[in-house]
C-alpha cells in the first residue's frame, strides 16, 4: 500500500494504490466430525400400522441397547483445503480551494476483487445456478478459481462541496459510491471448500436407508456393529469437471454463488447546513440518503433460491411450482444407482433437479434505500460542560429473504432493524467544585478530596419501535409458502400498551371467541376471528374456500391460493427509552500516585423497553394463547444495573 500527495497552488492532490492478498483455511466442524448420535424412543417402541404412530419406548432404553436413531457429522477428503484471493485498489483525489469561501473535493476509486482460488486439485466445489452444477477445480476445463469471472466496473466516484454562505454559516453537499466484499462467504471463504467433493454433511435417519421405515423406528446402526454408520460418499467429478448441483443422490444443500463475482455497492449523498449560534454552540440540519445495490436479501448473506410459489397451491405436486423444479437434467446420472458418468441411462432413471429448497444461495442481488432528516445541536467544552444532541427521522426500505426467489416485491418494506425516530443526547459535565473550579476554589486539601474532581456523563436515547408483520391462524389452509399475511380490511388494529382481563401486558388484542365444545360441554374450543367453522362443531369448515372471506377490524382473509396484501412490516412495536449515567471522581494521592472511583448506572430510571417486534412476540391477529402479548423486555436491553469500580494508577 502506498499514498502520494502533491500540493500545487490551490490544489491538494492525492494518489494511492493498495494491493492485498487474503488467505483462508477453515476446517469446519459445525457438525462434530467424530459423529453426533441421537437416540429416540421410537427404536424401543411398538409401531401401530393402523394409527401410523409409535407407542411406548424410552430414549434411554434405545441408548442402552445401542440403537442409534440419527447420525450426523462433517466429513472431508482434505484437511488443508484453503482459499486465496487477490484484491487491487487505486484512487485519485483533488481538493481544490477555488476561493476563501468555496472548496471542492472530487475523486475516483477503483476496486477489483479477483475470484478466489483454491490451493490444490479437487479442493474446491464452485456451485452455480447457471448450469445447475458444482464445478470442481482441476478437473476437465475447470481452473483453480472455478472459472468464475470478476466484475471490473467497480468505479467509485465521489465529490464534496463546502461553501461558506455567511461568516457563521456553512453549506456542505456530498456524493460518493463505495464497495464492500460482504461477510464471510459472500465473495470469499466459507463456501467452495465446504461443498462436494471436499466436504460432506452426513445426516442419516432410518428412512434414508430404507424408504419403508417412514416412522424412523428402525435404528440407523447399532453401536456394537462391526461396520458402524454408512461411510461418507465423495462423488467423482465427471469428464467435464462437474458434479450435479445437489450431488449424484440429490441429497446435499450446496453453498451457491453467481458465476460473476460482484461486490456490494452503496451510493451515498447528503446536504448539510451548519450554523454557529455562539462561540461554543453550533446547530446543524442535514438530509442524508443512500441506495444499496447487490446486497443481502434479509439479514444474512444467503437465502433460499428455490422456494415454493403460491401458484402450486391446491395442486397434487406443489413442488412443481418451485423456480428450479426439474430445471436441470443430468442424462449420465442414474437415480437408482446414485452415480454419474454412465452411458445410455433410461429417461425414467435420469437424475433431475431441483424439487427441494436451495437454502444457501449467496446471491448478493438485493437492493435497499435510506432517507433521513437529521437535526443536531452541539456544545463544545466551556465551564466544564459539553453535550451533543441529535434527532433523526428516517425511512429505510429493504428486501426480506422470504419468498425473494419467487417475487422480491412481496418482502419489500421497512428495514426491520431501523427505528424511524431516534433522539440521542450525550452530556459530559465536570462539576464546578474544588480547587481551580468556580465554586469553593480555595478549599483545603481534605475538602477538595471530598468535593473536587467529580465528573458526570450520561447518554439518553428515545427512539421509535421496531417493525413487525401480522399473521393469522388459518394460513396453512389458504397457502403453502413461507408468507403468512392477511388482507387489508376496513377499520384498524388498535396498538398500544395495556392490560387484558387476566392482567397480561399486551400490545394488541387478537380477535377470537371461546365457546363450549358442542360435542363435549366440559371442554371449550377457540374460534379464531378469520376462520369459518362447521356449525355445531369445533372443526374448520372444509368448504370455506368457496364462501365469502371473513373480516375483523383492519383485516380480511385472503382468497385460497393467494397471498395477503397486507405489506411487509407495516406496524411498529413499543418505543425505546434508555438513560445511562456515569459518575466518576479523580483522586491525586501524590504527584506519582492517582486513583479513580467510578459508578456506572445502566438504565438509571429502570424503564423497561418492552419487547414486541419482528423477532419478539406472537403477531397472530386472531389467535388465542400469547398472541399480542408482551412477555419480555426487548432483546439486548436490561433493567437497571449498577457497577462500581476503583482504579489505582502510578
Amino acid at each position: 500500500m502506498n499514498n502520494w500527495t502533491k500540493i500545487s497552488g490551490n490544489h491538494a492532490m492525492k494518489f494511492g494504490a493498495d494491493l492485498r492478498f487474503a488467505h483462508n483455511l477453515r476446517f469446519p466442524s459445525d457438525a462434530n466430525r467424530t459423529g453426533q448420535l441421537v437416540f429416540s424412543h421410537k427404536e424401543t417402541s411398538l409401531y401401530d400400522p393402523v394409527s401410523g404412530s409409535n407407542a411406548g419406548g424410552l430414549d434411554l432404553a434405545s441408548f442402552l441397547f445401542g440403537n442409534v436413531s440419527k447420525f450426523e457429522r462433517f466429513a472431508s477428503v482434505s484437511q488443508n483445503a484453503a482459499e486465496s484471493q487477490k484484491r487491487f485498489f487505486l484512487y485519485a483525489q483533488d481538493q481544490f480551494r477555488m476561493s476563501s469561501k468555496l472548496t471542492i473535493t472530487y475523486g475516483m476509486r477503483w476496486e477489483d476483487y479477483f475470484p478466489e482460488s483454491v490451493n490444490a486439485k479437487g479442493n474446491g466445489g464452485f456451485a452455480n445456478l447457471d448450469q445447475g452444477v458444482i464445478r470442481v477445480n482441476g478437473f476437465g476445463p475447470i481452473g483453480s478459481n472455478g472459472n468464475i469471472r470478476n466484475y471490473i466496473g467497480a468505479f467509485g466516484p465521489r465529490i464534496g462541496i463546502a461553501y461558506q454562505l455567511r461568516p457563521k454559516t456553512v453549506v456542505r453537499i456530498g456524493y460518493g459510491r463505495s464497495f464492500d466484499i460482504g461477510v464471510f462467504g459472500s465473495n470469499f471463504g466459507h463456501a467452495v471448500t465446504q461443498n462436494l467433493p471436499v466436504l460432506v454433511h452426513q445426516s442419516i435417519q432410518a428412512h434414508d436407508l430404507n424408504s419403508a421405515s417412514i416412522n424412523d423406528n428402525v435404528p440407523v446402526y447399532q453401536m456394537d456393529s462391526a461396520t458402524g454408520p454408512t461411510p461418507a460418499q465423495f462423488p467423482t467429478p465427471r469428464a467435464n469437471g462437474t458434479i450435479p448441483l445437489r450431488g449424484p443422490t440429490n441429497s446435499v444443500d450446496p453453498r451457491i454463488r453467481p458465476t460473476v463475482q460482484r461486490p456490494a455497492s452503496i451510493d451515498m449523498w447528503n446536504a448539510t447546513v451548519e450554523h454557529q449560534l455562539t462561540s461554543t454552540i453550533t446547530v446543524e440540519v442535514a438530509y442524508v440518503g443512500n441506495k444499496g445495490t447487490h446486497g443481502f436479501a434479509g439479514d444474512g448473506p444467503a437465502y433460499n433460491a428455490n422456494e415454493r410459489s403460491i401458484t402450486g397451491y391446491g395442486t397434487a405436486s406443489p413442488d412443481n411450482a418451485r423456480p428450479f423444479f426439474n430445471h436441470y437434467i443430468y442424462p449420465d446420472c442414474s437415480v437408482s444407482q446414485g452415480v454419474c458418468g454412465l452411458a445410455n441411462v433410461p429417461l425414467s432413471d435420469q437424475l433431475t433437479c431441483c424439487s427441494a429448497d436451495l437454502n444457501n444461495y449467496f446471491g448478493m442481488d438485493a437492493s435497499s434505500n435510506y432517507n433521513a432528516l437529521q437535526l443536531k445541536v452541539e456544545k463544545r467544552v466551556s465551564q466544564g460542560l459539553q453535550f451533543v444532541s441529535h434527532y433523526t427521522w428516517s425511512r429505510a426500505r429493504f428486501h426480506d429473504n422470504n419468498y425473494y426467489s419467487v417475487d422480491p416485491s412481496v418482502g419489500y418494506g421497512p428495514m426491520n432493524v431501523n427505528r424511524n425516530h431516534v433522539w440521542v443526547t450525550n452530556i459530559l459535565y465536570e462539576l464546578p467544585f474544588g480547587k481551580g473550579k468556580k465554586y469553593m476554589s480555595g478549599a483545603n486539601t481534605l475538602t477538595d478530596a471530598l468535593i473536587g474532581g467529580w465528573r458526570l456523563t450520561s447518554i439518553t436515547n428515545w427512539s421509535g419501535g421496531l417493525p413487525w408483520t401480522p399473521s393469522y391462524s388459518a394460513c396453512s389452509e389458504d397457502e403453502n409458502t413461507s408468507i403468512c399475511r392477511p388482507n387489508i380490511g376496513s377499520g384498524s388494529l388498535k396498538l398500544g400498551k395495556k392490560r387484558d382481563s387476566n392482567g397480561n401486558l399486551t400490545w394488541f388484542t387478537p380477535v377470537f371467541t371461546t365457546i363450549p365444545d358442542p360435542t363435549d360441554p366440559t371442554k371449550t374450543c377457540t374460534i379464531p376471528g378469520l376462520t369459518l367453522f362447521t356449525p355445531g362443531t369445533c372443526k374448520s369448515d372444509p368448504n370455506q374456500c368457496n364462501v365469502a372471506r371473513p373480516t375483523i377490524p383492519g383485516f380480511s382473509r385472503p382468497a385460497c391460493g393467494t397471498l395477503g396484501n397486507r405489506g411487509y412490516d407495516p406496524f411498529r412495536g413499543p418505543h425505546l427509552f434508555t438513560s445511562n449515567l456515569s459518575l466518576a471522581k479523580n483522586f491525586r494521592i501524590t504527584e506519582r500516585y492517582k486513583a479513580e472511583f467510578r459508578m456506572d448506572a445502566n438504565n438509571i430510571f429502570n424503564h423497561p423497553v418492552l419487547g414486541f417486534n419482528y423477532t419478539q412476540g406472537n403477531t397472530c391477529i386472531d389467535c388465542a394463547g400469547d398472541a399480542g402479548r408482551i412477555t419480555n423486555i426487548e432483546n439486548n436491553t436490561s433493567m437497571r444495573l449498577l457497577t462500581f469500580g476503583l482504579r489505582f494508577s502510578f
